[in-house]
């Protein structure tokens, strides 16, 4: 009988310990030396496959896997658009694409008039406070040169100071609503909404209506209200 050495194909005699060839000791190998009997090396078999057709490929050709196939697409979904899905945040509109556009329109609106109306009404105490403060000259270059009696003069005067300084504290807060309102129209023509709301609160319509006068306070409310309704808030007024 004949085996074949693992290591190098060369046949051996049955008995032999180490290869003829190679010296490949057969002792270490696990098993039954009868499996060398009926088994030849990887290289012969592979001769074998070649000689005889077989539809298992040879060992020393690799495996060659099937071309690809595409799978069909389906019709209802056109070739070259993305798959349907959520679109980015960007991209979804709000509900009510057309009434959450006017409503921030109006709102951009309402916030110029209310920012026109302050500064007309700012003028208009600048304008009386230069004129009593001029009345109050006058009076006094009459009381210097004896036209006015003194005490007459003093109940005058006393009301014009009064006049000045409800003039003045107008002017100061007439001119926060009129920077709150300044504000409010850029934060609005900027598409910063939620800012725009934050910054036209209760507190600030109301020192609008006392301050910047009631048209003031009206379009401040209306710039409120039409921005509510354009982030889809519930009405605070």
């Amino acid at each position: 009988m004949t085996k074949y050495c693992p290591n190098c194909g060369t046949p051996n005699d049955d008995n032999a310990k180490f290869c003829i060839k190679c010296g490949y000791n057969f002792e270490q190998q696990a098993g039954p030396s009868a499996q060398y009997k009926t088994q030849q090396p990887v290289y012969q078999q592979g001769q074998q496959a070649q000689s005889q057709p077989s539809q298992v490929p040879p060992p020393s050709q690799g495996y060659t896997p099937p071309p690809y196939q595409q799978m069909p697409q389906s019709p209802s979904q056109p070739s070259g658009y993305p798959p349907p899905g959520p679109q980015p945040y960007f991209q979804q509109p709000y509900p009510g694409t057309t009434q959450y556009n006017q409503g921030f329109q109006s709102a951009g609106t309402m916030s110029l008039l209310a920012f026109i109306f302050s500064l007309i009404l700012l003028i208009i105490y600048v304008v009386a406070l230069i004129s009593d403060a001029g009345d109050i000259a006058t009076i006094n270059s009459y009381v210097a040169s004896g036209a006015i009696p003194p005490m007459y003069a003093s109940t005058i005067l006393g009301e014009l100071y009064a006049y000045i300084i409800v003039y003045l504290i107008f002017i100061v807060f007439d001119i926060l609503v009129f920077l709150k309102t300044y504000r409010i129209y850029s934060y609005i023509k900027a598409y910063r909404f939620q800012e725009a709301h934050q910054l036209d609160s209760i507190m600030w319509i109301i020192l609008g209506f006392i301050f910047g006068g009631i048209i003031t306070g009206v379009f401040m409310l209306l710039t409120k209200t039409n921005l509510e309704k354009g982030l889809g808030y519930p009405s605070t007024i």
